[in-house]
């Protein structure tokens, strides 16, 4: 796939400092900051306070004099969240001797696409070249490339020195505490960058690279719910055409099934299938109409009485025989053995 080049920013803004004053009168080869180097690291942050916020990167030396200047230096900064990323290569070669990075460097970052061979003593001049090939984003991905937008450098005078030969050409001078800035584009180009204005002109450049990046972002994610969407609709439309397919092959196959000649068993004529059907459905019907009329019960006809209908004598009804009472026979008989007399003197 081939880059476009609006993939990476356009320009990397980079700060390179040397270390403040070290003490180097307490001997051996990593020494910290003297007190003239503390009160130049105080100076150093006032002079990056207004280029904190724009900060995306911080790469140190390994040395305790560049790391105390980093963390003094840059405290605005690093208050932000920008971390201090150790780089090996910005050691350089100081006195053929390998640093033991990860005891003395526990808390700073050593592990990242800009560690190569950790306390390998390497020229100075293959240390340049791999700091200066990664700046300039050849062996990152997009991704990371898109992230490095302003970087902080600081090392020794030795290794700075080799860089600004190799951008310009010839020795320089570099006093302690110093600040350099570069405007890196994504041709590989560099310029010494003297004025405010110029950096604030290539930040303002880079937000709307920024910009750029996330509208043609939003566009390409449009673009695949379009194609998602095409995709589905066409899914959809395959679907309905196949079923319309196979209606379509059934009414043709029922239309030539209509021509089909049966014999009907029950007339033993031959027609044809559709005709077949037709008769099937009309004697299912009359089936169904017969099982469906309801059962008259008849009634007994009426007697009418008149001239033409003898007289109907009504049965008389039969009283049932019931045994006498003793007790209620024996008192009706007295009762009526002693009415006449009592008749007898009503008279009298």
């Amino acid at each position: 796939m081939v880059e476009s080049p609006s993939d990476r920013p356009p320009s990397i803004i980079v700060h390179l400092i040397r270390h403040a004053a070290s003490n180097h009168l307490e001997g051996g080869l990593d020494f910290g900051l003297s007190s003239k180097g503390e009160r130049q690291c105080d100076e150093l942050y006032e002079s990056m306070r207004k280029h904190a916020g724009y900060i995306t990167q911080i790469f140190s030396s390994p040395m305790k004099r560049c790391l105390e200047t980093a963390r003094k230096g840059l405290l605005e900064a690093t208050n932000r969240g920008t971390r201090i990323q150790i780089m090996p290569a910005l050691a350089g070669r100081n006195g053929q001797a390998p640093w033991n990075l990860r005891e003395e460097n526990q808390e700073n970052d050593i592990s990242g696409p800009w560690v190569s061979e950790v306390a390998d003593p390497r020229s100075k001049s293959k240390d340049a070249d791999f700091v200066m090939k990664w700046l300039t984003g050849k062996d990152l991905s997009v991704q990371a490339a898109q992230k490095v937008l302003e970087v902080v450098v600081v090392s020794q005078a030795q290794l700075l020195n080799d860089l600004l030969w190799k951008l310009k050409g010839g020795d320089h001078g570099w006093p302690n505490a110093t600040i350099v800035t570069y405007i890196l584009d994504r041709n590989g180009k560099w310029t010494h960058c003297r004025l405010q204005k110029t950096v604030d002109k290539q930040r303002n450049s880079q937000q709307d690279w920024k910009k750029q990046i996330v509208e043609a972002a939003n566009e390409e994610q449009r673009k695949r719910e379009e194609k998602t969407k095409k995709e589905q609709e066409e899914s959809i439309d395959v679907e309905k055409a196949e079923k319309e397919k196979l209606a379509k092959q059934k009414r043709e196959l029922l239309k030539t099934q209509d021509f089909m000649l049966v014999v009907d068993r029950e007339t033993d004529e031959i027609v044809t299938f559709g005709r077949f059907q037709e008769l099937l459905k009309e004697r299912y019907a009359k089936e169904l109409s017969s099982r469906a009329q309801p059962v008259i019960k008849k009634s007994k006809p009426a007697i009418r009485k008149g001239k033409g209908n003898p007289p109907v004598k009504k049965a008389k009804p039969v009283a049932k025989k019931s045994k006498p009472v003793e007790g209620k026979v024996e008192a009706k008989t007295d009762l009526e053995k002693s009415e006449p007399a009592t008749k007898k003197r009503k008279r009298g």
